[in-house]
């Protein structure tokens, strides 16, 4: 995990807006476990927890004092969808004045824990974004935690965040989260510059995980977008392999076709 003046620095770089956002008052005034709702993006899901039990996933609801174990959105036919309340629910867990543990569940996700929380009730987008720019300040928060938190919730002010950090140089760890919820949660919002990172990331590794990425969104365009990579002669070839490799790993009908055709010589 980078180091909580290195982290502090890449936030510095965020826009105008969500670094006034960061500077409005906290409301952990206390330690132990606070808790708020705020809209979510469309198909953030219904997070919880799950056991496994005799190969079938069972839903448990989560404790926030023990071990974490299946943790995300589930669906099957033996596992019901939670309803879908358009909102997101943040746990987090102050210590000694710092956060330092971070959850995104769904509101009607069953939350356990031998200590009460305090509700911060439902709250703007903007408000939910400095106290999550603060749990990421604090160098204690996971990587993947506090960038899936900030793609969950709807808002320029979150896309635009998980924008500025997707393209900082260094800090390879929370860009390559912020790409990745970029693609899973805000496709449609930052479909522009997920291309680009593909195209121009100044690394292969970027490059490769933004191909990556991306082929595990739900965008439309999903398959066009990596053939157009895989077609453009004029990039780096080990680009245009990634491409080829993450389209045949989606099993999609258009793409199976796609690879049946460039084996058989046949032009499209």
């Amino acid at each position: 995990m980078k180091s909580a003046l290195g982290l502090t620095t890449l936030l510095l770089g965020l826009s105008t807006g969500v670094a006034h956002a960061a500077d409005g008052p906290s409301p952990f005034t206390a330690d132990g476990w606070y808790t708020w709702r705020v809209d979510a993006v469309e198909g953030a899901g219904d997070n919880c927890c799950y056991e496994w039990n005799t190969g079938r996933a069972v839903r448990t609801g989560c404790d926030l004092d023990g071990q974490r174990g299946g943790w995300g959105s589930f669906r099957s036919s033996e596992v019901p969808p939670l309803p879908d309340t358009g909102a997101a629910q943040f746990y987090a867990r102050v210590d000694r004045g710092t956060l330092v543990d971070l959850r995104t569940l769904g509101p009607a996700c069953p939350v356990r824990s031998e200590t009460p929380w305090t509700d911060l009730g439902e709250v703007t987008p903007e408000e939910s974004l400095s106290w999550l720019l603060t749990a990421s300040m604090s160098g204690k928060v996971r990587t993947d935690e506090r960038l899936l938190a900030i793609a969950t919730q709807e808002g320029a002010a979150s896309r635009d965040a998980l924008v500025d950090i997707a393209r900082k140089p260094g800090h390879d760890k929370e860009r390559e989260q912020a790409i990745f919820w970029m693609a899973q949660l805000r496709s449609a919002e930052t479909r522009d510059v997920l291309i680009d990172l593909m195209k121009h990331g100044e690394t292969r590794a970027l490059r490769e995980h933004a191909i990556f990425a991306w082929s595990q969104s739900p965008a439309e365009d999903r398959l066009e977008v990596l053939i157009d990579v895989i077609e453009d002669r004029d990039r780096d070839l080990h680009d245009r392999k990634q491409a080829l490799f993450w389209l045949a790993q989606t099993d999609d009908g258009a793409g199976v076709d796609y690879i049946q055709d460039l084996l058989l010589g046949r032009s499209r």
